[in-house]
Formats: C-alpha cells, sequence, structure tokens
C-alpha cells in the first residue's frame, strides 16, 4: 500500500495510489490518501492529478470488511472516512482530474466524480462498473456527485462535451447514463495538453490565487449537492446494510 505525491513541470501536482490487490480503497489507504490531499492543498500548484498504479485495474473501489468479522460500526467509520476524501476533493483550491488506466469500480467512480475531469485512457476504454465486488451495496456518493456533475457543473470544457463512450461491461452493471459522459476517453500523451486546455479556458494566463477562487467558486453547487444530501443518503445505506448484513446468506467476494 502507498501514496506517493510529487509536483512536476508548470507547478502540476500528481498522486498516485496503490494497494494490493486491484487497488481496492483500504481503510489505510484512505487515512494515508486524506493526509496526502491536506498536504496538496497547501502546496502553490495549478493543478492536482490523482491517479493509480495499473495493476491492470485502476481501482475496484472500497474494501468493506467481510461480514462474519465486521459489525455495522465497521462499515460506518470506513463509510465516514471515504466521504471525508471525497469531502477533501471537492474542497480542493485548484482544479483536479483523475487519470484512470484499466477498470474503475463503486467507490473509486465516486473519486474520479469529486475531481473536475476524468479521463479514461487505453483501448479498448476501461469499463465503468457501478459497484465494485467487494462493495455489499452501491454507495450513494456515486449518483449524488455524478448528478451534481451533469447538472449543475459548468467545469466540463465545451470543446469535449460531445465525447461518447462505448458500451461498457465487466463485473455489475454497467454505469448508466449521464454518468458515462462525464468520463473523457484520451490517449496519455493528450492529458498534459487537455490540462493544459482545461486551465486556460478557466481563466487564459491566470495567477494562482486567481484561478483557484474561480475553481472554487465553479465547484460549489457541487459540494452544495454532496453536503446536503449525503447525511441522508448515508444514513439509508446502513440502513439497508443493517438488513443486509442480517441475512443468514450474505456473502461478499
Amino acid at each position: 500500500m502507498g501514496v506517493l505525491f510529487q509536483q512536476r513541470s508548470n507547478q502540476i501536482g500528481w498522486i498516485e495510489f496503490w494497494e494490493e490487490p486491484d487497488n481496492l480503497l483500504t481503510e489505510s489507504l484512505l487515512r494515508t490518501l486524506l493526509q496526502t490531499l491536506r498536504t496538496a492543498r497547501q502546496q502553490p500548484l495549478r493543478f492536482l492529478v490523482l491517479t493509480a498504479r495499473h495493476q491492470p485495474t485502476f481501482s475496484l473501489g472500497v474494501h468493506f470488511p467481510p461480514p462474519k468479522t465486521a459489525t455495522l460500526p465497521d462499515y460506518q467509520k470506513i463509510l465516514q472516512l471515504f466521504h471525508k476524501v471525497l469531502r477533501a476533493l471537492l474542497e480542493m483550491p485548484m482544479p483536479t482530474a483523475t487519470i484512470i488506466q484499466g477498470t474503475i469500480a463503486g467507490g473509486a467512480i465516486a473519486l474520479a466524480l469529486a475531481t473536475d475531469l476524468r479521463f479514461l485512457l487505453g483501448d479498448p476504454t476501461p469499463s465503468l462498473i457501478w459497484t465494485g465486488p467487494h462493495e455489499p451495496l452501491l454507495l450513494p456518493a456515486i449518483p449524488v456527485l455524478a448528478h451534481a456533475q451533469s447538472s449543475t457543473s459548468p467545469l466540463l470544457p465545451l470543446l469535449l462535451s460531445n465525447t461518447s463512450l462505448p458500451t461498457q461491461h465487466g463485473i455489475g452493471s454497467s454505469l448508466p447514463q449521464p454518468a458515462q459522459n462525464l468520463f473523457i476517453p484520451a490517449q496519455q500523451e493528450e492529458t498534459e495538453s487537455l490540462i493544459t486546455q482545461y486551465i486556460n479556458a478557466i481563466q487564459p494566463e491566470t495567477q494562482p490565487h486567481t484561478l483557484r477562487w474561480t475553481t472554487h467558486t465553479l465547484r460549489i453547487p457541487i459540494l452544495e449537492q454532496f453536503e446536503h444530501l449525503i447525511p441522508t443518503l448515508e444514513h439509508e445505506f446502513l440502513q439497508e446494510l443493517a438488513h443486509f448484513l442480517s441475512e443468514p446468506t450474505t456473502t461478499l467476494h
């Protein structure tokens, strides 16, 4: 398990995480990622990129403990930690992007949706899976962030607005529209150019403090929806989970 933060050229920061197996978002990884985001927040960055070490899976989502060894408070602790990470991404003062290579599922989709841009690399296009194999139920953050990004966010560049994805496939059910259209197919060599275009589209020849103000202002509607809906959906999620855990046939991969 690890999280690497580094600053590259043009004041672009990169956060890379990894975990065995399948880059699962374990409790220890989420805690380290949250601390790394807090560190990156203090740096004079013009842009922040989140990515995962290719396995060839970007991430199969949040890793919940097996029902035989866990209680409802154990699940609640991980869920709340995960939402802290999402909130930290939404509150970053600089523009953000997720670069995805390989299958992405469940909570990892919510992680990507908490950034301003999401690039899908590779051929064929990676699969977007609604629920991860290690997640007992759909995480409420996914529909909240997908709806907020698609309905209120002016952050997606118009030049990419007509991008469409091929049919998705994989474990569980694929991510429905309009959420799929929030992920942009791209080649590795294109991403830096697209990031530069994005920065210039927000504020040409910007000063870092102006770019930070603009990014924060544009992201307010998304953060407001997240803050308003997540507590209610988290409560409903835990109620369903309590019922799920009480079933004698409950199994998790």
